[in-house]
Formats: structure tokens, C-alpha cells, sequence
């Protein structure tokens, strides 16, 4: 481990500072968004028919996000990722 100089010490601070800058609007849930933090992540096995409904229950709410689909049919989990990429 490095010693603490006065150098690593301002540039460890100057970089703290400007993290805040970085982070946009919606990662702090301002603007009227969830943030992250306040979303539930879902996974969706088998979406054809009720799963299909599910779906797009769970897409309409703010608070949940889909980042996966299967289904033995490829073509039903393919039209729910072209849903889920909308969000």
C-alpha cells in the first residue's frame, strides 16, 4: 500500500467531489422516476398465454423492470424481450 502523500490525498478529494456531477436525474429518482434502487428486477419463465398477461401487468408498473424472458417457444420469449426493451 502507498504511503498518504499530500497529492494522492487533494486527488482522491477532487474525485469525491466530483462523482455527484456525474450521477443524471433519474438515478436519484428525481424527475418523477423510480430509481434503481426502488425497482424490482423480474425474470419471466414461460410467456405464452398467462405469462404473456403477466407481462404486460408487470410493465406497466414503474417499479418493476424485466431483464429476461424464456419460454419453450422461442418466438413467444422474443415478442416479450421487443415488450421488455420499451420500458
Amino acid at each position: 500500500m502507498h504511503p498518504l502523500t499530500r497529492r494522492r490525498f487533494l486527488a482522491a478529494a477532487a474525485g469525491a467531489l466530483a462523482a455527484p456531477l456525474f450521477l443524471t436525474a433519474s438515478v436519484l429518482g428525481r424527475g418523477g422516476r423510480v430509481p434503481p434502487s426502488g425497482k424490482i428486477t423480474v425474470g419471466m419463465i414461460g410467456v405464452g398465454g398467462r405469462g404473456h398477461d403477466h407481462t404486460r401487468a408487470l410493465l406497466a408498473r414503474d417499479d418493476v423492470q424485466i431483464v429476461a424472458a424464456c419460454d419453450v417457444f422461442r418466438a413467444k420469449a422474443e415478442d416479450v424481450a421487443r415488450l421488455a426493451e420499451g420500458q
